[in-house]
């Protein structure tokens, strides 16, 4: 039984013996339920020392124990339905006595199936590691495996580093050293070597894992630190079973047997392969899903192939898996791939210790851990390895008749613009290798993508360079990510990450004003004033870094302004405008009669107006809110003046 090591109160008591051991007190009072608690004590070595029979409903039970004085224990209580004694109010308790000193007692009677109190008795030393089990299978080839093993902390203090010796078979290794830890009084955890292990050779081979140092120091109870497991090593690589299946976010006997495939799969982590194709009609549907279906011969949904045969997802047991687990195949696959940005790149290694009977193919895909943006009606709220394209050919790339000893490289490479990828930080890799003629896969491989934030692509309305621009400029920077500031708050004024200045990044600051749209993508730069004639402008956006995380470097803009000595003068001298902003009314005080007119952003005429020598009002209500330029032309030049309406 899975076991929650949790514990609850602790106290470490220096206590009286009696002459013959130490007095150990269990009260449990049960909840409304019988018959479903139960409660046993341990050495540190796991030997069972007492034990009591299911308890009935709401009765305190009392037991005295004598046990040795300078032994340690723990002691455990069990629950059969795995919500501990929460039934009914009030809840169930317990609390734990030694020699008259309350050292536990519950603090949350829903403890799930179990609950341990540790460190009972004078013999509990602080540096002590139980090596409760070797994870790892006792079937491997000549795969790379990871060696993962369990501790309990039995000693009182916390554990930070473990030196881990091992043999095989009978030949002693380089010990290991697992530092960086943090492993509490009475905590259970799960650890692996950093390196994974790779056998070259076949047979039998007995692995020895003990723990020999913690914390620096040598393990002072060396009963319960080691474990050994007999190795059997195949002539060849495992075969990772592959699964295709094919679902669909309308169909409701799949919302019955996806979880029931789920279930199944969920136990054997790392040891299948899994695409599932979007069926017709679903949000996500790829043509080259359908395309599966057809070389399957699909008739209706859920269906499902392992290894290219038939199988309905939801009578998939456990047992059935084993069937199609642990067939040796002579080839090796191995993905590594990356993502940057919106890119993913795979690069494949196949290795042959066999002469192979046939050429062989290989079909490699891309699939979303999890999607949610095709929920449909049937009920399911997320779906799992969501097909999203092949980088290889659909009907899989041809790799070849290899030869015993013969490996091949290959990279892909593909974009993920034209897919329905949701998170590029969520994604997998799956391939399998296969002979056509007499369809029959030999080896499959899931790997999931490490992602690397690509940088925002930042574009200026005007090019880089740029000379003869208008001195009325209304600018756009555009970027492919929503920005942030680089210390990740949200960006609500441009002014502290937009550098505008005259000649170079040294000049003299140009006044403006502008927005960052909703979606953070597009900010807008309009000059508070026109623009000089003939004048170099700088244009830097800094300070800024994607919602990623990514710095934006190298966002600057460069131009030149139109030669126009003169124009601007004439018109500049002859007209005053005032207020600006203004909101209904404009004032503009002309020395000659002339002809005026508005313009809204996009350079569309709306409204006109002729001038007359000194002051002329203009109602402007009826405009939206926004940035306008008036025109006007004075001996034939123009010069445009920009109001704010607000």
């Amino acid at each position: 039984m899975n076991y929650k090591n949790l514990h609850l109160i602790f106290w470490f008591t220096f206590f009286s013996t009696f002459c013959f051991g130490s007095e150990l007190v269990i009260e449990v009072t049960t909840d409304k339920y019988p018959n479903e608690t139960s409660w046993k004590v341990f050495d540190t070595n796991k030997n069972l020392i007492h034990q009591n029979g299911t308890l009935l409903k709401n009765i305190t039970y009392r037991d005295t124990l004598e046990v040795p004085a300078d032994a340690c224990y723990f002691w455990r209580i069990y629950d059969v339905y795995g919500n501990g004694m929460s039934n009914g109010t009030p809840p169930g308790d317990y609390k734990v006595y030694l020699d008259g000193a309350l050292v536990a007692s519950c603090e949350n009677p829903n403890f799930g199936d179990s609950i341990s109190v540790y460190g009972l008795g004078t013999g509990c030393v602080s540096s002590d590691v139980s090596l409760e089990s070797l994870d790892f299978s006792s079937q491997q080839a000549f795969n790379p495996f990871d060696v993962t093993f369990s501790v309990l902390n039995f000693g009182s203090g916390n554990i930070e580093s473990l030196l881990i010796g091992y043999d095989l078979g009978g030949w002693e290794q380089e010990p290991v050293l697992l530092e960086g830890l943090s492993i509490e009084f009475g905590e259970q955890v799960q650890l692996s070597f950093p390196e994974k292990l790779q056998f070259t050779t076949s047979g039998e081979v007995i692995f020895s894992l003990r723990v020999e140092k913690v914390n620096g120091t040598v393990d002072l109870n060396l009963n319960n630190n080691s474990l050994t497991k007999t190795i059997l090593v195949a002539d060849g690589y495992w075969q990772k079973p592959m699964h295709e299946e094919f679902t669909a976010n309308w169909c409701g006997p799949c919302a019955l047997a996806n979880p029931k495939l789920k279930a199944t799969l969920d136990q054997f982590p790392g040891q299948y392969s899994l695409i599932k194709y979007q069926y017709l009609n679903d949000s996500y549907f790829h043509v080259d899903g359908g395309r599966m279906a057809t070389f399957y011969g699909v008739a209706g949904v859920p269906s499902m192939y392992i290894n290219g045969n038939y199988f309905y997802p939801g009578d998939y047991t456990p047992e059935e898996f084993l069937t199609h687990k642990g067939q040796v195949t002579p080839v090796s696959l191995i993905l590594n791939p990356m993502a940057i940005g919106d890119s993913v790149f795979v690069n494949v290694n196949i290795a042959a210790t066999e002469n192979f009977t046939s050429k062989a193919y290989l079909r490699l895909a891309v699939v979303e851990n999890i999607t949610t943006g095709n929920v449909g009606t049937n009920g399911e709220e997320e779906f799992e390895n969501v097909f999203m394209k092949f980088l290889s050919n659909w009907g899989g790339d041809e790799i070849g008749q290899l030869t015993s000893g013969q490996s091949v490289t290959l990279t892909f490479k593909t974009k993920m613009s034209d897919t329905f990828v949701e998170e590029m930080n969520d994604l997998s890799v799956v391939g399998y290798l296969f002979y056509k003629n007499a369809y029959e896969v030999l080896q499959s491989e899931m790997v999931a993508v490490p992602y690397t934030p690509a940088a925002p692509v930042i574009s200026f309305s005007i090019a880089n360079g740029s000379v003869d621009i208008d001195t009325v400029l209304n600018l756009t920077i555009e970027s492919d990510k929503p920005l942030i500031h680089s210390n990740g708050t949200e960006i609500t004024d441009i002014q502290p990450v937009i550098s505008f200045k005259e000649n170079n990044g040294e000049g003299i600051d140009v006044a403006f004003t502008g927005s960052i749209s909703n979606t953070k993508k597009t900010i807008t730069i309009t000059p508070v004033s026109n623009l000089k004639p003939n004048t170099e402008y700088f244009i830097q956006l800094s300070g800024v870094k994607s919602d990623e995380g990514i710095e934006v470097s190298d966002a600057t803009l460069s131009f030149t302004t139109k030669n126009t000595v003169g124009i601007t003068n004439i018109a500049q001298n002859n007209l005053q405008i005032f207020p600006n902003p203004a909101n209904n009314l404009l004032t503009l005080n002309s020395l000659c009669s002339t002809e005026a007119t508005i313009l809204d952003a996009a350079g569309k005429t709306v409204m006109a107006k002729a001038l007359e020598v000194g002051f002329n009002s203009w109602e402007i209500s009826n405009l939206k809110a926004g940035v306008y330029f008036i025109k006007v032309t004075v001996e034939n030049q123009s010069t445009f003046y920009k109001i704010i309406k607000y």
